[in-house]
């Protein structure tokens, strides 16, 4: 299966490379050569038919921990002449090497020694300039020396590819999607930036921190992911970036566990410590990194999976149901790709599903929108209910000072109250007036609720209300005694909702 996972690497990446230019790669990878391990003058090739060199294959090469003598043979064949000069051998390796072909040396990367403190890291992607001269009309040989003393952490296959091609940048055909990949690095910033825009308000707060950490996370991976076709570094930093690309992984997983528990279980601690426990185990005990990262994500996903499969199964809703396709078809991706290189695929997926939960976050708040404005409707209609109430139990009356005097005025004897300089009209049923001393706002607060203020200089009792016209936003009440009171602009709105939410509650 390893060795699988291998092939599958360099088919993907030999299928990226042939979408930037058809032809532009010669590769070595597949040539029969020998290793000969730590000869007595390093710095000088060996008799490759002494006792002690192998034959073996490029992938299986493994310079770390110590040092070795590497001899490859190829043909100068029809695909080879096809690129254009100047040439440039490429390679991806975690070593320091020093190249030599037919005899001359193309130079070194880092320098290759027999032990870690006479070594100099040398770059993971390195391009040696290929005279064209240097080649010969069939028949090449080509002379590796590598080292690899000064690395973290051992890799499965230190060895990534080899070829000749038209030279230029070390790293371009390392990660030749990188520009995808910073789109993407945009998809999930922005994702980060709404769902920490919605963590202020208070009612979304966690669900909100959540996302926005998971969105932070994915695009600190896939940042770690694509620096290597930004940037050229010496190998031992290939162990740092591996390590930080599953330590992101596992931080997008447990992030993800941890909103889907709490969305959809009561019991969501126990999935959590569940979920860390086995994606510690696996972690401990596989060796691949691309397979850390991927079962850093599988397991919080796997289990996320279960949980909507199991509340699914208790309370159907279509909600539940889009939940599930979406995470069962992101844990099925996972498992089919996992043991070889998913980069692209795994970080589309990761881009679907983040878009899928920042539409699943807008309709949520719609619905809580929705909800709360019922709610706030079904507030006032019983706070409208009880404040009739209050007054069915109040005095009908009301002491109104007038000229001077106190006058016993009935309630709803009044039509409505208009401003007049410092004091009030009451206009009653009786086509009687009063005159009310102190302002408008004053007379308001004696008032019951049916009174409402529709005009900076009217308070039109709710009772004698008619009908309501309107024109232009400028609008007029008529009475059941046919007078026409103005509505302002400004207060427009309130009264037509408070008129018609009278006429729902009578």
């Amino acid at each position: 299966m390893k060795q699988l996972g291998v092939y599958l690497r360099v088919i993907i990446l030999l299928g990226l490379t042939a979408t930037v230019n058809a032809d532009s790669l010669f590769s070595l990878t597949g040539q029969k050569l020998t290793v000969c391990q730590q000869p007595t003058v390093f710095n000088t090739a060996p008799d490759f038919s002494q006792p002690g060199c192998e034959s073996d294959t490029f992938y299986n090469l493994d310079p770390q921990g110590k040092s070795i003598w590497v001899e490859l043979t190829f043909d100068t064949s029809p695909q080879l002449l096809k690129i254009e000069p100047p040439l440039g051998l490429y390679l991806m390796a975690k070593a320091s090497s020093r190249v030599f072909l037919n005899g001359q040396p193309l130079g070194q990367n880092g320098i290759p020694a027999t032990q870690a403190k006479m070594e100099s890291p040398g770059k993971l992607d390195a391009v040696f300039y290929l005279p064209g001269e240097y080649l010969n009309q069939q028949t090449n040989t080509l002379h590796l020396q590598l080292s690899t003393h000064n690395s973290y952490v051992n890799l499965g296959h230190p060895m990534h590819y080899i070829a000749i091609g038209e030279y230029g940048s070390a790293n371009r055909f390392s990660q030749p999607y990188s520009a995808l990949g910073l789109g993407l690095f945009g998809v999930f910033l922005v994702s980060a930036l709404y769902f920490g825009a919605l963590s202020f308000n208070a009612a979304r707060r966690e669900k909100s921190l959540l996302l926005m950490t998971l969105s932070i996370t994915a695009s600190l991976q896939l940042l770690s992911e694509i620096s290597r076709a930004l940037f050229q570094y010496d190998y031992p930093m290939h162990d740092v970036r591996l390590v930080l690309i599953t330590f992101f992984s596992w931080g997008f997983g447990f992030c993800l566990l941890v909103l889907i528990s709490r969305q959809f279980s009561s019991r969501s601690v126990h999935w959590i410590y569940s979920g860390l426990l086995i994606t510690l185990i696996g972690l401990l005990f596989i060796e691949s990194f691309d397979a850390k990262t991927a079962l850093a994500t599988l397991v919080p996903s796997f289990l996320s999976t279960l949980l909507i499969g199991l509340r699914l199964k208790q309370t159907f809703s279509w909600h539940n149901l889009g939940y599930f396709l979406i995470f069962l078809t992101f844990t099925a991706t996972i498992i089919v790709t996992f043991s070889y290189f998913h980069e692209l695929v795994y970080y589309l997926l990761i881009a679907a599903l983040l878009c899928y939960l920042m539409v699943q976050q807008a309709k949520e708040f719609n619905l809580a929108q929705t909800k709360r404005q019922k709610e706030q409707q079904q507030i006032a209609k019983l706070e409208y209910k009880l404040e009739q109430s209050r007054q069915q139990q109040t005095a009908e009356h009301i002491q109104i000072n007038s000229s001077g005097k106190m006058e016993r005025v009935a309630i709803n004897d009044i039509f409505y109250c208009q401003a007049s300089g410092d004091y009030v009209e009451l206009h009653l049923n009786s086509s009687r007036q009063l005159l009310f001393s102190g302002s408008l706002k004053k007379l308001a607060e004696l008032m019951p609720a049916n009174f409402i203020k529709v005009h900076r200089s009217y308070l039109v009792n709710l009772d004698c209300i008619r009908a309501l016209k309107s024109d232009s936003g400028n609008g007029q009440l008529i009475l059941t005694n046919d007078n026409t009171i103005p509505v302002s602009r400004r207060m427009m709105p309130r009264v037509r909702e408070t008129i018609s939410e009278g006429s729902k509650n009578e």
